[in-house]
């Protein structure tokens, strides 16, 4: 699933800064959530689903 976040970012032309803006996160927890790390917790995955519009508000 982590994969899934990296495949929509690239799907939708975002560049990982971009999306960690709009998470409100930083570039490295984003990376992080990209490659499966298991030390990310569920909420930075919900923010970025949602910077991806995978969810609603």
């Amino acid at each position: 699933m982590s994969q899934d976040f990296a495949g929509w970012r690239k799907i939708w032309g975002l560049t990982a800064a971009q999306v960690a803006d709009q998470a409100d996160i930083n570039r490295h927890t984003l990376r992080k959530l990209e490659h499966g790390d298991p030390g990310v917790r569920f909420h930075v995955a919900v923010r970025v689903a949602r910077a991806l519009g995978l969810l609603g508000m």
